[in-house]
């Protein structure tokens, strides 16, 4: 795009008022760094806010990325939609954004949404891809009915190939929010049926690469490292096929967390530097925040805890409004950093407020082991009694969750130390022992 943006055309974008060719340059001329409209779009953003030159706090920053991420999706979907199915997506992605009861199927419809449409069903998978990060129930939701009416389409509306490849997304994009919301069974039917879509569509190969990318998270999740890192070498290859070495530089980032888990930690690193030199930092600024999450786990995983400390307090803004979940996950390495700096305090605060946010998140397993580095955490403060009811609990969440048994014995034979009244040294040693058992398993359960 070769002129600025006016705030006119930003007003317009706001209401979806421009045509999805120039609401896409619009995007990718802000993505591209601007600094003039890209401060013109912020009030746009932020109107209450003075125009100055001053940069935005942390959060409203954040939240002015997220703007743009999810304009920049709305954009791309509109643009792939036939003309007569633009206004359908428009309706709808304006409801399914505007609260209520999770924009249902009866509250479309009462707003005379067309249900059986290409837009509505579009709208309907742009919020499930929108809410990943915060809310994976949701996610679900909006992915299963997304799928069920692509289901219910009429080949009339597109052709019956063209038809079949937009079945063969809904149905992978509602397998990836099944793998999300731990439904594993769910998810590997999902995947089967939207390779069977494939197989009658177009044969597009950014839909097939597609589908491999998410089958490929899949696999990671069911515990089979080394197939999704097979998976992922493909679909590298497939993506610089394409020219998308931005997105062959995504997979990288991916793979070196399922080389991560199978061990080899070093070469998970290199991976991860090596997809975030690919990337194009300014067309998915929270893909560089997601790497660096990884790059910190991998460092505090090897005990390289002066290092991942410098690299957290380097990077603490960019994981502002990357959604709940990846918010607590950082907080939880923050926790373990503290830790092995000997940090007790600081430890303390951290896992307790982590243990708090996986229970509002339904996070059981993650809220037992965190409950079990607190309580080594207190023994170190030499507060044994808590300590104790720290793992009680902890060993309470494991038996309730009726799965990983090996984690419940483990976790008893903390509470049997506990009562046999060893030194705070040897508790400490056996907590500790403990921690990194249940943390393999951690693995192994995918969160």
């Amino acid at each position: 795009m070769s002129v600025h943006v006016t705030s006119e055309e930003l007003q317009r974008a706001a209401e979806s008022g421009l045509s999805p060719e120039r609401l896409k340059a619009v995007i990718c001329h802000l993505m591209s760094g601007c600094a003039e409209c890209r401060t013109l779009a912020r009030e746009a953003v932020f109107p209450s806010r003075p125009r100055e030159d001053d940069p935005l706090p942390p959060d409203l920053e954040a939240a002015y990325e997220a703007v743009l991420e999810r304009a920049t999706d709305f954009a791309c979907r509109v643009e792939r939609l036939p003309p007569g199915e633009r206004d359908a997506f428009q309706k709808a992605h304006v409801l399914l954004g505007s609260g209520g009861k999770r924009g249902d199927l009866f509250s479309l419809s009462r707003k005379g949404v067309r249900l059986a449409s290409l837009g509505a069903c579009e709208a309907l998978l742009a919020w499930a891809w929108a809410v990943r990060f915060d809310n994976p129930s949701r996610m679900y939701e909006l992915a299963r009915l997304a799928a069920e009416q692509a289901e219910a389409l009429s080949p009339e509306a597109c052709g019956a190939r063209e038809l079949a490849d937009f079945r063969a997304r809904a149905w992978a994009e509602f397998g990836n929010a099944c793998r999300v919301a731990d439904q594993l069974w769910e998810a590997e039917r999902a995947f089967g049926k939207a390779f069977e879509f494939f197989a009658s569509g177009t044969g597009d190969p950014r839909l097939k690469v597609r589908l491999h990318d998410l089958q490929a998270s899949l696999f990671g999740t069911l515990r089979h490292h080394a197939l999704a890192a097979r998976s992922l070498d493909v679909v590298a290859e497939l993506y610089r096929q394409l020219g998308e070495e931005h997105l062959a530089g995504r997979t990288l980032i991916t793979k070196g967390l399922y080389i991560h888990y199978s061990g080899r930690t070093e070469e998970a690193l290199a991976l991860n530097a090596q997809g975030l030199a690919s990337i194009d930092k300014e067309r998915e600024p929270g893909l560089v925040a997601l790497a660096v999450k990884n790059e910190l786990l991998y460092l505090v995983d090897s005990e390289r805890f002066p290092e991942a400390n410098r690299l957290l307090f380097d990077n603490r803004r960019r994981f502002r409004g990357l959604g709940r979940i990846v918010a607590l996950r950082v907080r939880w390495i923050d926790g373990r950093i503290s830790y092995g700096l000997k940090k007790w305090l600081s430890a303390e605060e951290i896992f307790g407020e982590v243990a708090q946010g996986c229970e509002e998140a339904e996070l059981g397993f993650a809220r037992a082991l965190v409950g079990l580095e607190l309580s080594a955490t207190l023994l170190r403060l030499e507060r044994a009694a808590e300590a104790e009811r720290e793992a009680a609990m902890s060993l309470k969440v494991f038996i309730s969750l009726g799965v990983a048994w090996e984690a419940v014995g483990a976790t008893y034979l903390l509470i049997e130390a506990f009562r046999m009244q060893l030194t705070t040294a040897e508790l400490i040693e056996q907590a500790e022992s403990t921690i990194r058992y249940i943390r393999r398993l951690q693995i192994e359960m995918g969160w």
